[in-house]
């Protein structure tokens, strides 16, 4: 009633959202990655939900294994002396990004290129066909090489900006939907949380496995890996 409506009467509108990727970063049993010094857990980590995950288990994830990488992480923290050595380099480019980002006087507001990766994901986003997957990712290119580069700022406080940390963040959102696309594209089946309307059936002969990533360069490398059922 106090939003004007009454839901005894009226109808609620309901609509599809994202609160959960399913995948992520691959860990071992003691949520270590393959970056030494590195661990990940929860809703940041891959192979715990496998192709479906209920609602609520984000806080079991965090009691189970984020104890375990809080404690890994800890004890690998324990047997380093000091913080190791800082890549200069690395540190520099990121400020001169930021620097250009500021001084950019033409370009795309990042909440328009946020929205542009946002509507072309909603497309396929419980459903999927080929054709909408390729027609996402052609969409997806088309930011990267117009928008994703000149990332325009209406404010120039430095303090905290919402605008830069959008335009910050867009590079890793637009990496994740497309590495999403990509292997959406590559299962040719149904399974979870993957619906292909082209693919209806679950193809245990041919897809038990992991689609995993990683970059190579400017490209991404794409494999498989048979999931492991020893355990069960």
């Amino acid at each position: 009633n106090e939003e004007g409506l009454d839901i005894k009467h009226g109808a609620l509108e309901v609509a599809p959202m994202a609160h959960f990727y399913l995948g992520g970063i691959r860990i071992n049993e003691r949520c270590e990655t393959s970056i030494a010094g590195l661990y990940a857990a929860g809703e940041a980590a891959g192979n715990v939900h496998g192709a479906n995950r209920l609602g609520g288990n984000a806080l079991t994830d965090c009691q189970v294994f984020g104890k375990i990488a809080g404690a890994e992480a800890a004890k690998h923290a324990s047997t380093r002396d000091g913080l190791g050595p800082v890549n200069e380099d690395q540190v520099r480019g990121l400020v001169e990004t930021i620097d250009a980002i500021y001084r950019r006087e033409q370009g795309t507001p990042p909440h328009e290129t946020r929205n542009k990766i946002r509507d072309a994901m909603y497309n396929v986003s419980v459903v999927k066909r080929e054709d909408w997957i390729e027609r996402a990712m052609e969409t997806l290119k088309a930011v990267r090489e117009n928008d994703l580069p000149v990332p325009r700022l209406s404010g120039k406080a430095k303090s905290f900006s919402k605008e830069l940390m959008l335009a910050l963040e867009n590079e890793d959102l637009l990496l994740t939907a497309e590495l999403h696309l990509k292997g959406a594209l590559m299962r040719t089946e149904t399974r979870g949380a993957q619906c292909r309307l082209d693919h209806p059936d679950t193809d245990n002969e041919n897809w038990c496995k992991n689609i995993l990533y990683r970059k190579d360069g400017d490209d991404v490398k794409m494999w498989t890996r048979d999931v492991d059922f020893h355990f069960y």
